[in-house]
């Protein structure tokens, strides 16, 4: 082609063809008798205009969660490829490049961890994500319960695609105890799936390696609950679990295993009573000649100070109880058998969700004439799960002990269908376990639902003892549930 000739008069645009070029990346590949070489051609070079790509699926509403403000006209698309952090570095949020969906992690912080913040059982450590960002990891000491769960709202996961969901977890040298981790992945209105996995197995220690949960078709504008829960031996574990669990996009693959742990029966004991006195007076003076069972230590938590003058004065007051720890829990002493009894306020307990005022919020309650204290009301949750644990040396020898929860049915209520599941783990590791029909239940007045029975050591050979109340298989949305607290007090 010659050098390019400019039209000289409007004649000439008679005779002459005018062609707009394509700059060379976006223009087709043309054979040369495409284009005539003898005419007088006119080649203008027309620049197409910039077009952006499209927005990732749902991104203003994602952005809005972004450490700092984000200006979507500024924001490039290597910046979404390499991640954007969210809720003050709970999370991430990114682009995948291949097929430009969006993709998330949540971080430890984000996750709910049972006891995790209590340091006996969990180190909260800093490790380093990028050059410059640091996030927070949940190490775990050691613990008979491991149970970790997640919450995400599929509406901001791009549509039409296949995800997966797993757990990113670092597993130490001297690991031990994690021959059966339990996951679990529920999606609402479908069934749940359990997979058994032994983490003892992974050869790759020291290094963060990726534990799968499941891999969920898509639904829209539906939270999915994501569980990790090691249920079964009761074995301490000893690892650096450092929680991040990721949603990314996948192909279909993985295989699915129905898992079950069983409770073991409760086992049978006989009450140790203790020998009445012919008259109130031998009973009173039987009663002065001790203090009750590790009272001193106790009391230590107390939030105000106890009159300890004398055997009369300090009873009168242990028998119509002394709050500990902020008003989380309350310590008395039991008339008829002397022995120590403690409410654990629902403040004291562990309540999957309960900070996430979608789903409980926290009314005050009369406890007593002068004192109101927040109770967990349910609002609307398809997940129940509420824990306790408490260590047996306070609890007074030789006595048969039971747990009970304290709660009430509102009216209106819905969702219980199902039976809800209580559970007590002693010390020794055995299990009690059974359901009760709240259905049949009455509303609106505090209610009892028993957890179990125990006898303390005479001994002291004690420790800690965890109960529950879940229901969670049914996938039913349930309301109208207030939780007041759980009781420890000696068998009536």
């Amino acid at each position: 082609m010659g050098a390019k000739q400019s039209i000289k008069n409007p004649k000439d645009r008679e005779r002459t063809s005018v062609r707009t070029e394509e700059p060379s990346e976006l223009r087709p590949e043309i054979s040369k008798t495409d284009v005539n070489y003898n005419e007088e051609t006119t080649i203008i070079r027309v620049q197409p205009p910039c077009i952006r790509p499209k927005l990732p699926y749902y991104l203003n509403k994602i952005l809005k969660e972004s450490e700092s403000p984000l200006e979507i006209d500024r924001l490039s698309m290597e910046r979404l490829y390499n991640g954007v952090y969210l809720k003050q570095n709970k999370k991430k949020y990114w682009i995948d490049r291949t097929n430009n969906a969006n993709c998330f992690m949540l971080y430890a912080k984000d996750l709910s961890i049972t006891w995790v913040e209590d340091n006996r059982y969990w180190n909260w450590v800093e490790i380093k994500e990028t050059s410059d960002e640091k996030i927070l990891a949940a190490e775990l000491k050691s613990v008979r319960w491991l149970e970790v769960c997640g919450r995400f709202d599929t509406e901001a996961l791009t549509p039409e695609k296949l995800y997966e969901v797993v757990f990113v977890v670092k597993i130490k040298e001297y690991a031990d105890g994690l021959e059966s981790i339990t996951l679990r992945l529920i999606i609402p209105n479908k069934s749940s799936k359990d997979v058994t996995v032994n983490l003892m197995n992974v050869t790759a220690r020291e290094q963060w390696i990726e534990v799968p949960v499941g891999r969920p078709e898509y639904i829209h504008q539906h939270p999915q609950r994501v569980l990790l829960r090691e249920m079964g031996s009761g074995l301490s574990q000893d690892q650096d679990l450092q929680q991040n669990q990721e949603l990314s996009n996948a192909s279909p693959q993985g295989h699915h295993s129905d898992a079950a742990v069983l409770n073991e029966e409760p086992r049978k004991i006989m009450p140790q009573s203790i020998k009445s006195t012919k008259t109130n007076k031998t009973m009173e003076a039987a009663r002065v000649l001790r203090f009750p069972h590790n009272y001193e230590e106790i009391l230590k938590e107390a939030d105000s100070s106890v009159d300890r003058s004398s055997m009369d004065k300090l009873y009168d007051q242990l028998y119509t109880g002394v709050f500990l720890n902020q008003k989380r829990k309350k310590y008395w002493v039991d008339k008829k058998s002397y022995g120590n009894c403690f409410m654990l306020y629902a403040r004291d307990l562990l309540i999957t969700w309960a900070e996430n005022n979608r789903f409980w919020h926290w009314p005050l309650v009369q406890e007593s004439s002068d004192v109101l204290l927040p109770a967990a009301e349910l609002l609307d949750v398809c997940w129940l799960e509420i824990h306790g644990r408490f260590n047996t040396t306070k609890l007074s020898p030789g006595l048969i002990y039971e747990v009970v929860f304290i709660v009430m049915l509102k009216d209106p209520a819905y969702g219980w269908e199902n039976p809800v599941n209580l559970r007590l783990i002693l010390p020794d590791g055995s299990r009690q376990g059974h359901t009760e029909n709240m259905v049949e239940k009455r509303r609106e007045k505090w209610i009892e639902i028993p957890a179990g029975e125990f006898m303390t050591s005479a001994d002291q050979k004690n420790g800690e003892i965890e109960f529950s109340l879940y229901e969670y298989e049914g996938g039913n949305w349930k309301k109208g549930l207030v939780i007041k607290c759980a009781v420890l007090r000696p068998k009536a």
